[in-house]
């Protein structure tokens, strides 16, 4: 029986606890940030990478993005680098650079993502091979998701071969990131923006059911603003906020829509986006919605399938992070 420590408490070491093989047994977490976590589970959770030095284990493993920063923290202190096993990586190599196979062998042969970790779990290690499509450099808005952004801005181009009216919205915006694309490549139409700003609110969170106990306390979108997501967009004239509630804040019932995002992650805000989105589409247009297959908010899904499958309204799965879905009308 092989024991592990998991180095974090988020997604990846979500997704991570729930693939161990057989023969392997986690005996405890690392979370070096959330100093009020203890368990999770019956399994504890410690806070200083010393006190892994106390218990018996066969490894540490690293389960977030920025990897090697991790390992760093867990050599600095002693631990052997031969017992530290990565799962995903996040270096320094420009994302471009990645998007176009630079780089790349390099990456993912690195010693951090050694051998051991498929003795260890069911699923592969984590690789990153991707697409390499033409970008247009003077139209390119790929910075953090090539999949997802380039999804966009084909569909934004699709939507100006085919002339469709209607103004853009973002349900769920954070602090603008997706938003200032949607922005940036329809600058003649009106983009609104719903969202609190404030992060969750707590009638989303207790109305989905899929949210685990580790995770349903987390909100990690209200480090937000208005100004923070205005500040970003080329054309903020072109922006029109609708701060609040979801659907409460909605008002446009004679405003049509060519292009929709929604990315609000959990269950009675994506459906009452879809409920409310789908019948103001123009024929032509596109909803994308976010987050179809992320780990951590199945309610994204559970909602997709419930507006969609009753009216057997169909969409294609996008392989972006977390996954995306698009609906056509």
């Amino acid at each position: 029986m092989k024991k592990i420590v998991i180095f974090g408490t988020g997604g990846l070491a979500h997704l991570l606890s729930k693939s161990t093989k057989e023969s392997t047994k986690i005996v405890a977490y690392l979370d070096t940030v959330d100093l009020l976590k203890k368990k999770i589970g019956d399994i504890p959770v410690l806070n200083r990478i010393e006190d892994i030095k106390n218990i018996e284990y066969d490894y540490v493993v690293v389960a977030f993005a920025k990897v090697y920063e991790g390992i760093g923290y867990l050599v600095k202190a002693g631990i052997d680098k031969k017992r530290i096993v990565g799962y995903s990586f996040l270096d320094d190599t420009p994302y471009i650079e990645k998007v176009i196979q630079k780089k790349v062998d390099l990456c993912i042969n690195n010693e951090l993502l050694n051998d051991s970790f498929e003795e260890l779990f069911t699923i592969p290690k984590k690789k990153f091979y991707l697409c390499g499509m033409n970008i247009i450099g003077g139209e390119s808005i790929i910075e953090q998701d090539y999949v997802r952004e380039q999804t966009l801005y084909l569909l934004a181009k699709e939507i100006k071969r085919k002339r469709i009216d209607g103004s853009v919205a973002e349900l769920g915006v954070f602090r603008g990131d997706f938003s200032k694309k949607i922005n940036k490549l329809f600058p003649e139409k009106e983009l609104y923006l719903f969202d609190t700003f404030e992060g969750f609110d707590q009638r989303d969170i207790e109305g989905d059911s899929t949210l685990t106990y580790e995770f349903e306390k987390l909100d990690p979108f209200s480090d937000t603003s208005v100004d923070k997501c205005l500040n970003k967009m080329e054309y903020a004239d072109k922006c029109i906020i609708k701060k609040g509630y979801f659907p409460q804040s909605f008002d446009l019932k004679d405003t049509r829509f060519a292009f929709v995002s929604i990315d609000v992650d959990l269950y009675d805000p994506i459906k009452a986006g879809l409920e409310v989105f789908y019948p103001l589409l123009n024929k032509g247009g596109y909803i994308m919605v976010h987050d179809y297959n992320n780990i951590l908010y199945t309610g994204t899904m559970e909602a997709v399938l419930a507006y969609c499958d009753e009216r057997n309204i169909s969409y294609v799965p996008i392989p972006d992070v977390a996954g995306s879905i698009v609906i056509s009308k």
